[in-house]
């Protein structure tokens, strides 16, 4: 009996020593927010060993791997128990508890030495958190300055998460939520005082940022409900001029890329549909523009490469064609809108007729000039013959019965420059007595005296044919001061415009680009009498 009494008190003595050594191991530890990586359990033979059924004793006690607690009644102790300052849990057959424990709707943590866990847990590469009282939290947590968030396992959030709805960015590894900016991967997202993610126009600082649905901050040419802007390589919306690869383009004050026309500091641009500005000559419309190296848009007088051209002027810049007065001065633009310096040669003596001819073709916009002496058709694009005095009846067949004022050494020089003019295939066009001429040299004949047409302003009809048919229409008045008259009508030409009597006011040759009136165009001093004028210059430009 004594035997056996030595023989248990000799294992009890043995297990006190041993579990003596439990709380190094096992003792609870300051949480102060730090957090404590698992602990592995320690054991040595001694115990693993079983004891005897005898439990004669307080205290801790082991069996099959597994501990109990004896108390002062050695009774096994059940449920939450505080032993020595540490919380621990046992079953209903008293066996202490380890890991994950479900207890009251509520889950805990116990150590391998059984302690129940408070702060953060750190379980298969999984951070938890468990308060004062050892429940695991879910939801968020504010710790240590920064705010976490623990899913409904308890695991603490790290990277992108969903919660109600709304994105949030917790930093890997450590698991506190992120505010400001924030770089995934090549990829910057912002995240508010909340820790929301932001989408769509956001103002940091000064600048603007877009943010697209996923939250990824915008770069380079972005569409926002149908307008184009422009965010930086840091993400900040432009707002101005931007140059990108060979094109320049305007960026309103509110970002928005702009096409169309633009009105900066008293300039003109015009944007293209892709923004870019334009350079050079432009289409716009249906109408021709020409913009300098810098995108202004020009106006007014330009000279480009030898030719001028004039573009619109108030804020019009179209280039022009056709007729257009500008300083007191007629000019004619061609179709392709260049401004030729037209010369005219009026074949003439220095005296009223030529004279007042001339200038009237010089204030439509022509370099007209009275040619007096020698001819040559190469420094000439036309010529006009003017009115004057009557033609020898001997050039067309007749014999002088009412003519007068004959001037032979003139008509040799008008009718020289017809022939050079024919043959160069340059407009020719006669007033009056030019047109008399004109009908002679060509086979015509006149009448040498008729009455009623000696400056007087009559009415003439139109022919709905020839030259002068794109001009007038249906009947116009003229002013007349002939006392002669085209008889017989050469061949090729044909008769534009009849006055009441039937007399032949005006004819036509398109084919040969010869033209004539009877009447006095450079004297009516009307928009009747300037048509034909420049029409005629119209031919001359071509």
């Amino acid at each position: 009996m004594r035997k056996c009494k030595r023989k248990i008190l000799g294992v009890l003595f043995m297990s006190a020593m041993l579990f003596s050594a439990w709380p190094a191991v096992y003792g609870s530890e300051a949480d102060g927010g730090q957090r404590v990586e698992r602990q592995e359990r320690l054991g040595t033979d001694e115990e693993e060993r079983e004891i005897p059924e005898e439990e004669v004793s307080q205290g801790w006690k082991a069996r099959e791997r597994q501990r109990f607690y004896l108390d002062s009644n050695l009774e096994r102790l059940t449920g939450w128990q505080k032993i020595n300052g540490n919380w621990y849990y046992f079953d209903e057959e008293g066996w202490m508890q380890t890991g994950w424990l479900e207890d009251g709707g509520k889950r805990y943590y116990l150590k391998d030495n059984g302690v129940m866990q408070t702060g953060w847990i750190l379980e298969q590469k999984q951070w938890y958190f468990a308060d004062g009282t050892g429940a695991m939290r879910t939801g968020w947590l504010h710790k240590g300055g920064s705010w976490f968030y623990l899913q409904e396992n308890g695991a603490m959030c790290t990277g992108w998460k969903d919660i109600g709805g709304t994105w949030y960015y917790f930093r890997p590894g450590n698991g506190d939520m992120m505010t400001g900016w924030v770089r995934d991967r090549e990829t910057w997202y912002y995240m508010s005082g909340s820790g929301a993610m932001q989408t769509g126009w956001l103002k940091h600082g000064t600048a603007w940022y877009y943010l697209s649905g996923s939250g990824a901050m915008a770069k380079d040419w972005t569409q926002v409900r149908g307008s184009w802007y422009y965010l930086n390589d840091h993400g900040a919306m432009q707002t101005g001029w931007l140059h990108r690869g060979n094109n320049w383009f305007y960026l309103n004050e509110d970002g928005v890329m702009q096409t169309g026309w633009l009105h900066r500091r008293g300039v003109w641009y015009y944007l293209n549909r892709s923004g870019a500005m334009l350079t050079g000559w432009q289409v716009v419309g249906s109408s021709w523009y020409y913009f300098d190296g810098d995108g202004a848009m020009q106006s007014g007088w330009i000279c480009l490469e030898g030719s001028w051209y004039y573009l619109g002027g108030n804020n019009d810049g179209a280039m022009k064609t056709g007729w257009i007065r500008n300083g007191g001065r007629n000019y004619y633009l061609t179709p392709g809108g260049i401004w030729k310096d037209i010369r005219l040669a009026v074949i003439g003596n220095n005296e009223a007729g030529a004279i007042t001819t001339a200038a009237k073709f010089v204030e439509m916009g022509v370099d007209a000039t009275v040619v007096t002496g020698n001819f040559e058709i190469s420094r000439y694009d036309g010529i006009i013959i003017p009115g004057g005095g009557d033609l020898d009846p001997a050039r067309y067949g007749q014999t002088n019965t009412a003519s007068g004022n004959i001037d032979n050494i003139l008509d040799e020089r008008q009718i020289d420059a017809v022939k050079q003019c024919v043959a160069a295939g340059k407009p020719i066009f006669g007033i009056c007595k030019g047109v008399q001429l004109i009908n002679v040299v060509f086979g015509g004949t006149l009448n040498q005296s008729i009455s009623g047409h000696m400056g007087v302003w009559h009415t003439v009809s139109v022919s709905r044919s020839g030259w002068f048919s794109n001009i007038y229409s249906g009947s116009v008045r003229v002013l007349s001061y002939h006392h002669q008259s085209i008889r017989d009508l050469a061949d090729g030409f044909q008769a534009d415009m009849r006055a009441g009597d039937g007399t032949i006011e005006a004819i036509s040759n398109n084919e040969k680009h010869i033209y004539g009136v009877q009447f006095h165009p450079e004297q009516m001093n009307n928009e009747v009498g300037n048509r034909c004028i420049r029409q005629f210059v119209e031919v001359c430009a071509k």
